[in-house]
């Protein structure tokens, strides 16, 4: 072994030593991994799709929907090319609730019946104790598709008035869970996710440090943490609800399941978020939204 040789071999060894997330979960590193970076959260990444069929549960501890990070916005919200290059927050302009409560759907993935016994069990979670109604799409003008594409999990948010927009992701296998489905179909529904709240702050901290260096940086939070303002966020007069599946785990990008990034404020001993369904605050949400106390339409 020549001496550039030996040199190269020790930078290997040294790099694959020194990033414990990659070595230990196998995460291919994107270039670009902020809104403004070409393509960013406006087209789907096999990267993605390679990262969650490598996802262990059980050794990170996040939830699949949490894979899509660096390449989706909040790990896994696809936006319209106009919101991205304008910087537009998604579910601002031109996205709004379902006419009358009713989701048309369609699938266009190569689901088995047992995959789509799973996301339609999801849909009845979404149903129960609310107006809400997912139907099959037959003549409707507007409807949600839902893929099987391998890009991992993502939703475009809210009605779109194009269907190129209105599609839910949702990868086999790694994908089809009713806590997933739930989520992705939620966020078809017009929903955020709870962490980005703008009281937020008073419920939970996020441990920067905890993320791998990579992601450490103001453009990876904003696209990832960054709150709703006010002026465009509706509450409900709902308090902050750690078991929302609409909630991240607390190892959402962690570089260590050791070391959590969400941490909460409040005194709480269970797991945040949840791989059900929607909780029963989620439910109650639903109800502003999109129905009355008397179960009627807005």
């Amino acid at each position: 072994m020549n001496g550039i040789t030996y040199l190269v071999a020790i930078c290997v060894l040294l790099c694959v030593v020194c990033d414990g997330r990659r070595s230990d979960f196998r995460l291919k590193i994107p270039r670009g991994h902020k809104r403004g970076d070409k393509h960013f959260a406006i087209r789907p990444f096999k990267e993605v799709g390679e990262r969650l069929r490598k996802h262990n549960p059980k050794k990170d501890k996040s939830y699949p929907f949490e894979q899509g990070y660096g390449y989706y916005h909040q790990f896994d919200i696809m936006l319209r090319p106009d919101v991205e290059q304008n910087a537009i927050l998604p579910g601002y302009q031109n996205s709004n609730r379902w006419t009358n409560a009713i989701i048309p759907y369609k699938y266009i993935g190569n689901f088995t019946a047992a995959h789509k016994t799973i996301i339609e069990t999801a849909m009845k979670y979404l149903m129960r104790d609310t107006c809400v109604k997912f139907v099959e799409h037959t003549n409707e003008p507007f409807y949600t598709s839902i893929d099987s594409a391998p890009s991992g999990c993502w939703s475009y948010v809210g009605m779109i008035w194009n269907n190129d927009y209105n599609k839910v992701n949702l990868e086999i296998p790694g994908c089809i869970d009713t806590g997933t489905a739930s989520h992705e179909l939620m966020h078809a529904m017009g929903f955020h996710h709870e962490h980005v709240r703008p009281d937020r702050d008073d419920w939970i901290s996020i441990n920067r440090s905890a993320l791998h260096p990579f992601y450490n940086t103001d453009s990876f939070y904003d696209s990832a943490y960054l709150k709703r303002p006010w002026n465009i966020t509706e509450l409900y007069g709902q308090d902050y609800n750690y078991t929302s599946v609409m909630h991240y785990s607390a190892w959402a990008a962690a570089a260590s399941s050791a070391y959590p990034v969400l941490i909460p404020k409040k005194p709480w001993t269970g797991r945040l978020g949840n791989n059900t369904g929607p909780s029963a605050i989620d439910t109650k949400v639903i109800n502003y939204m999109y129905c009355n106390s008397t179960m009627k339409y807005y």
